[in-house]
C-alpha cells in the first residue's frame, strides 16, 4: 500500500492550485481526484483519499479568514486534558475544525454512525442534505 496521506494532497494543492487560474484549479482537483479514486480501488493507496479535498471555491471578491498559526493550534490541543471525557471531545472537536477544515454545525452533526473505522472514513452531513465521506485524520 502506498503511504500518501491527506496532508500529502493538501499540501501538493496548495503549491499547484495558486499558479493556475480558477478553472484551471477545478481542473486539478478533479482530475486528481479520479485519479486518487483509481488508486485506492485498484489497491495502490489507502486510506481513500479522493474525498480528502474539497472542490474549488471562486473567492476573487471575498476576504479569506485568517487561519491560526500552528504554533498557536499546538498550544489549543495541548491544553486538552486526555485525562478526562471532556478533553478529549474538546482536542477530536479541534482536529476535526483544524485539520478537515469542517464547520462547527458539520462537527455538532456528527455521531458514532458517521464513523467508519475499517475503511478509515468519516460522513459527514453538509448543507441540503448532502453527505461526503473524509478520511479519518492520523494522529500526528
Amino acid at each position: 500500500m502506498g503511504r500518501l496521506s491527506a496532508a500529502d494532497v493538501s499540501a501538493f494543492l496548495a503549491i499547484e492550485c495558486p499558479k493556475r487560474s480558477m478553472s484551471g484549479a477545478r481542473e486539478l482537483v478533479f482530475g486528481l481526484r479520479a485519479l486518487l479514486g483509481y488508486l485506492h480501488l485498484s489497491g495502490r493507496i489507502d486510506p481513500p483519499l479522493a474525498w480528502a479535498m474539497r472542490g474549488v471555491a471562486d473567492v476573487r471578491d471575498r476576504a479569506l479568514p485568517r487561519g491560526l498559526e500552528p504554533s498557536v493550534l499546538a498550544r489549543m490541543l495541548d491544553s486538552c486534558d486526555g485525562r478526562t471525557l471532556v478533553g478529549r471531545r474538546d482536542h477530536a472537536v479541534l482536529v476535526l475544525l483544524a485539520r478537515l477544515g469542517l464547520r462547527a454545525g458539520e462537527v455538532a452533526a456528527l455521531s458514532l454512525d458517521d464513523l467508519d473505522w475499517r475503511r478509515g472514513e468519516l460522513t459527514i452531513h453538509r448543507k441540503g442534505s448532502q453527505l461526503e465521506r473524509l478520511p479519518i485524520p492520523q494522529r500526528r
